[in-house]
């Protein structure tokens, strides 16, 4: 294998054609400018001379047609995650503090200008970041950050947190709270005890201050003269927030603050601290140049005074005590009273003397009058409008008994009686309420003369044209039970019991028709007429008389005669008439299985 010393290339049709000289060496490559060639066949590259920026620049070209700029120069390392960065012209370089790792950017140290002043905060600008360091100034020593100074004025009250230092011009807190209602604008103070990660409950003491500190013309105070604690009162739980606030003070030409007012957690006012003082007490001065205390009234306090004073009339009289006289502060008594008759006017009746039972009432638009009592029994009633009242002539009875019906028992006077009683459902007239009936006349009944009736009618009805006209119209309503047997269910009954005496008895009637005279005009008139007979029983009768006889004083006329059939003649022995014949006629009726039958009648 021959030794190769040095290569000259030359360009053909695009392509790097390397010929071997064993006698010169190797001094360059020349490559003419090409555009970009296609992509090469997989695992090779292509290497290639192209215009870039009217320079000639050496290219290559991957199988994966990736075009890639050989020129220029760069040097330097890297570390995994870090963040390259020019540290020159031609170098990269990076650096521990800025790091890119798991999406996060971490930059602890970032130097944005070259001109910033230690200690100086930065902020945004109009241009970028910027600083003032005469203004805005962290003194990363003492953690102090300080608005208007480049540091804290005094090194007794360094360590402090924020200070605002201002030359010629107010130093100030200010808050701006827009479009809301209520207290918006807050200074939010925070004093938990225990750490940030793990806060523990705020204890009795605990507090924030607005204080008021100044310079002496040798130091500042490192005391604040003037100051308001928000304070706690006692140890907070979820269900215990007590606190308190309190003024502090320093007197002239002293150094030391004092305690001078106090509102208590109950809205209490204390001197000097939690001196609230006891019930009645007054809050004293005790002048220009001393805290005021609290007091009780003395009587030595209080000095002369204006005497109290009286003015009789002709009905009032005023009776003054007390000591001093002349203090109204000091205790003092009155005793009121007046002599004569008061006027309505004055709250009285204008009246001198009453009887036992008077009553007063309004006799005028300003005048008063007694209305004298009467006998028991009267009641008060109405006069009428603008009309003195007065006591009734009718008397009332003191008591009622149960179910018993109110009657006139004299002449202007109620009572009650044992004879008429009304339970709500049943009356009874004379004697107690039966539960079986709705209505029950009973006891003991004696006439003064003349016919003896036990209920007795006797109305005036006047008749409507057009109309029927009824007495008496009994139109019950009888529910039968829903088992057993009625023995009997009668519309109307009469039944009474007759007790013998000496006397005797022309006609007794259980129930008595007496006839009347009708009116003209009058069709039929009628004593006792039955419409017809009952229906929906096996047996319906329109009349029945279970025994005993019945007695026809006049004729018996029946609506409808029948024709008998056969021999009319039935013999003259059993021929009733002057004339012996047949039978004139002969009469429908029914027999008791209800068959036809026909009775024979001759004229």
């Amino acid at each position: 294998m021959a030794l190769l010393n040095d290569l000259a290339l030359s360009s053909f049709e695009g392509r790097l054609r390397l010929r071997s000289e064993p006698t010169s060496g190797l001094g360059d490559v020349e490559l003419n400018e090409v555009t970009a060639p296609g992509t090469p066949a997989a695992n090779r590259i292509r290497l290639y001379a192209k215009d870039q920026s009217a320079v000639s620049a050496l290219f290559y070209k991957n199988d994966a047609g990736t075009e890639i700029n050989l020129s220029g120069s760069l040097t330097g390392t890297g570390v995994a995650n870090r963040i390259a960065f020019w540290s020159d012209t031609t170098v990269l370089s990076s650096d521990a503090d800025l790091t890119f790792l798991t999406d996060t950017l971490t930059a602890t140290k970032v130097v944005v200008s070259n001109a910033n002043t230690a200690g100086s905060v930065l902020f945004a600008s109009a241009t970028g970041i910027t600083q003032d360091n005469a203004s805005f100034f962290y003194v990363d020593a003492d953690n102090d950050l300080v608005l208007g100074s480049t540091s804290v004025p005094d090194a007794l009250i360094k360590g402090r947190g924020l200070y605002v230092a201002r030359a010629g011009s107010q130093a100030a807190c200010t808050l701006f709270s827009h479009g809301n209602t209520g207290l918006q604008g807050n200074f939010n103070a925070v004093i938990p005890r225990g750490t940030l990660a793990v806060p523990t409950a705020t204890q009795s003491g605990d507090g924030i201050g607005f204080l008021v500190s100044g310079h002496d013309n040798s130091a500042y105070t490192t005391q604040a003269p003037a100051a308001i604690f928000l304070v706690a009162a006692e140890a907070w739980t979820s269900i215990a927030h007590g606190s308190d606030i309190r003024l502090g003070t320093t007197a002239l030409g002293a150094t030391s603050r004092g305690e001078r007012f106090r509102i208590g957690p109950s809205g209490q006012w204390g001197i000097g601290g939690a001196t609230y003082g006891t019930a009645a007490q007054y809050f004293r001065s005790a002048g220009a140049a001393a805290a005021p205390t609290w007091a009780t009234i003395a009587a030595s306090e209080v000095g002369s005074g204006t005497a109290l004073t009286k003015t009789d009339d002709t009905n009032v009289t005023l009776t003054l005590g007390g000591t001093p006289t002349t203090a109204l502060l000091a205790a003092a008594s009155i005793t009121a009273g007046w002599t004569g008759t008061l006027g309505v006017a004055r709250g009285g009746t204008n009246l001198a003397s009453y009887a036992v039972g008077d009553l007063l009432y309004a006799s005028g638009a300003t005048t008063l009058a007694k209305l004298a009592d009467v006998a028991a029994g009267a009641y008060l009633r109405s006069g009428g409008l603008t009309t003195a009242p007065l006591w009734s002539t009718l008397i009332l009875p003191n008591s009622a008994t149960v179910n018993y019906i109110p009657i006139a028992t004299g002449a202007n006077t109620w009572g009650e009686s044992a004879s008429l009683r009304f339970d709500g459902t049943s009356l009874a007239l004379g004697g107690a309420i039966d539960a079986n009936s709705q209505f029950v006349l009973k006891g003991s009944y004696t006439p003064a003369a003349g016919l003896a009736v036990g209920m007795y009618q006797q109305t005036t009805i006047n008749g409507i044209a057009g109309s029927s006209i009824v007495g008496s119209y009994f139109v019950p309503t009888i529910v039968e039970a829903g088992s057993g047997n009625h023995g009997v269910i009668n519309i109307c009954r009469y039944e009474g019991t007759i007790t013998p005496g000496a006397g005797t008895c022309t006609n007794l009637a259980v129930v008595e028709v007496v006839n009347i005279a009708a009116g003209s005009g009058t069709t039929n008139a009628t004593t006792l007429k039955v419409t017809g007979e009952s229906s929906g029983a096996s047996n319906n009768y329109a009349l029945w008389v279970t025994s005993g006889k019945s007695r026809f004083g006049g004729n018996l006329m029946f609506d409808t005669d029948g024709v008998g059939a056969g021999t009319a003649s039935l013999g003259t022995l059993n021929c009733p008439a002057i004339t012996l014949t047949a039978p004139y006629t002969w009469i429908t009726a029914l027999s008791s299985d209800g068959s036809t039958v026909y009775m024979p009648a001759w004229k």
